[in-house]
C-alpha cells in the first residue's frame, strides 16, 4: 500500500496526482490542484508553495483513509457524516442523463429506512439485502428496464 504524489506536464503548468498503490494493483487519482512551471512573480511563487501543501495534505488523508480500510479503522469524519446529506450534495452536482434514476434511487432508500438520516456505519451488507427484498416486492417497480 502507498500513496505518492506525483505531477503530470502540462503547457505552462504542472498537475498533481496520486500515484496509489492498493492490493497489487495501481491506479491514479488526479487532484484539480496546478503550479506554475516557472513562476514570474511572487504570488505565483506563493501560489505554487500553497498549492503543494494542499496537494499534499489531500495525500495524506487518502493515505489515511486506505491505512484505515486495511486494518478495519473506523475514521472519525466517517461516523457523523449523514449519508442522505452526502446524497443529495452529490445530486446537486451531478450532471450526467441518469439524474433522475438515481434521484429517485435515493427516495426509495429514504422511504425505505423512514429516516431523516443513514449513518455509512448502518450499510451493511444486511441493511443492502433488505433493501434490495424491499426494492422486489415494491408494487410501482416492475425490475423491467425498456430497451
Amino acid at each position: 500500500m502507498g500513496v505518492k504524489l506525483r505531477r503530470r506536464e502540462l503547457k505552462d503548468k504542472y498537475r498533481y496526482y496520486l500515484d496509489i498503490h492498493e492490493d497489487g494493483k495501481r491506479r491514479t487519482e488526479f487532484l484539480d490542484v496546478y503550479i506554475y512551471k516557472r513562476p514570474k512573480n511572487p504570488i505565483e511563487k506563493s501560489n505554487n508553495e500553497e498549492s503543494k501543501r494542499v496537494a499534499e495534505a489531500i495525500r495524506a488523508k487518502k493515505e489515511l483513509e486506505i491505512g484505515a480500510a486495511d486494518y478495519d479503522v473506523e475514521l472519525t469524519h466517517r461516523r457523523t457524516v449523514d449519508f442522505f446529506v452526502y446524497c443529495d450534495d452529490f445530486l446537486k452536482s451531478y450532471t450526467k442523463k441518469d439524474h433522475r434514476m438515481i434521484s429517485c434511487s435515493v427516495n426509495y432508500l429514504k422511504e425505505y429506512t423512514g429516516d431523516k438520516s443513514l449513518r455509512p456505519k448502518a450499510i451493511t451488507e444486511s441493511f443492502c439485502q433488505g433493501f434490495k427484498d424491499w426494492l422486489d416486492g415494491h408494487e410501482k417497480l416492475s425490475g423491467d428496464t425498456p430497451p
